[in-house]
């Protein structure tokens, strides 16, 4: 026979089970601002803002620049601990707001100056110069970590592939879990508003999601 006690504590296990409940779907639903699971490493991957790519050096546009300061809102509500760019000016020059508005510094990969298979490391050395140490620098990152990486079209699959994302040649570019490819093949080079999100597990999994940031 269920006394009045028991009924309370039947209701209160049932409240406590849809309060959890209704916490997982939110936490599933969250947008980037959703706080990463303790020991979770989280990656955003972004490609360089609007570039003139008439000049040598290949600057941002104006339009860049200010898709640069509209990113600092964007991560507003995210808890960034690091801010990565590949070598690039423009990729750089991407985050650069981004990193002010946190008190931090943009970390390249492979840095300016640094020697790479005998050369000196400048804005013009090729792309994917940056994908080995990109890789090797989030294969570091400390657990519970979360960056911002700003890449180049042509680096930007590799370095996922590169820390554990799956590679399909079946996936197709509307899906938001797997890369269609590792190369610029199937990257569309006409945007500059995707976010990528990978999600590395303390076993080494990876979860990829996609967005475009409306911006």
């Amino acid at each position: 026979m269920r006394t009045v006690n028991d009924s309370r504590k039947h209701r209160a296990a049932v409240l406590r089970g849809a309060l959890a409940a209704a916490g997982a779907l939110l936490a599933a639903c969250a947008g980037p601002g959703a706080a990463p699971e303790a020991g979770n490493t989280t990656v955003y991957f972004l490609r360089h803002a609007e570039t003139n790519l008439k000049h040598p050096e290949r600057p941002l546009y104006p339009e860049g620049h200010a898709r640069a300061e509209r990113w600092v809102k964007y991560f507003a509500s995210v808890p960034v601990t690091y801010v990565y760019a590949t070598h690039t000016d423009r990729t750089r020059d991407t985050v650069a707001p981004l990193a002010k508005a946190r008190g931090m510094a943009v970390k390249l990969f492979p840095p300016i100056g640094s020697e790479l298979d005998g050369k000196i490391v400048v804005n013009r050395t090729p792309e994917p110069a940056a994908i080995k140490p990109m890789v090797a620098a989030l294969r570091a990152l400390p657990p519970g970590s979360t960056a911002v990486v700003a890449g180049n079209s042509i680096n930007v699959f590799p370095i996922m592939a590169g820390i554990g994302v799956k590679a399909d040649p079946s996936c197709t570019a509307e899906r938001n879990d797997c890369l269609p490819c590792v190369t610029r093949e199937c990257f569309d080079t006409n945007r500059f508003d995707e976010v990528w999100k990978v999600v590395i597990g303390r076993d080494g999994k990876t979860t990829l999601s996609r967005a475009s940031s409306g911006n």
